[in-house]
């Protein structure tokens, strides 16, 4: 949008909003889970934007590319750029609490890894890969803040204990 000439008209589609409206069943949460298609008959519903709307999106763009970062979140409505570290303390409470449940506790605390990355997945009012989740756990490894048994090869592969109470 950012180099449209401002004659151009643009059009949105709530891709989520509209899948539901016309399949039901799911809503689903990104682009990326609906088949291709299905995105197609989801253009029916996209709405012309005011020249207002157009420049935010474009400033909102241009800020983001001027943050330079690494890691962006969906938080309060918008795009924000946050530091990589951004889920570390979540990923070490969720740590923390599933090792002292019974089954874990039968392990000396060590867990799956695959169920703490999901644990802390399913808690996220936004959608995150596995991979960021899992190689922020790397990173925390690398810090000393979580211990591990197993190959670092596949999140599958390795459990992990926080080492901090």
């Amino acid at each position: 949008m950012t180099y449209l000439p401002k004659s151009i008209p643009v059009s949105v589609v709530k891709a989520s909003e509209a899948y539901y409206k016309r399949y039901g069943k799911f809503k689903p949460i990104t682009v990326g889970e609906i088949l291709l298609e299905k995105i197609f008959p989801l253009m029916e519903d996209a709405k012309l934007i005011s020249q207002h709307e157009k420049e935010g999106y474009i400033r909102n763009w241009t800020k983001l590319l001027e943050e330079n970062g690494s890691l962006r979140i969906f938080k309060n409505r918008e795009l924000q750029t946050v530091s990589v570290d951004y889920f570390d303390e979540e990923i070490l409470n969720s740590a923390k609490r599933i090792s002292q449940e019974k089954m874990y506790k039968k392990s000396d605390g060590f867990l799956p890894t695959a169920r703490l990355v999901g644990e802390v997945i399913g808690h996220q009012k936004q959608t995150n890969k596995d991979f960021l989740i899992e190689w922020r756990v790397r990173c925390l490894i690398h810090k000393g803040l979580l211990s591990y048994h197993g190959s670092l090869s596949n999140k599958r592969l390795y459990s992990i204990k926080p080492l901090i109470d």
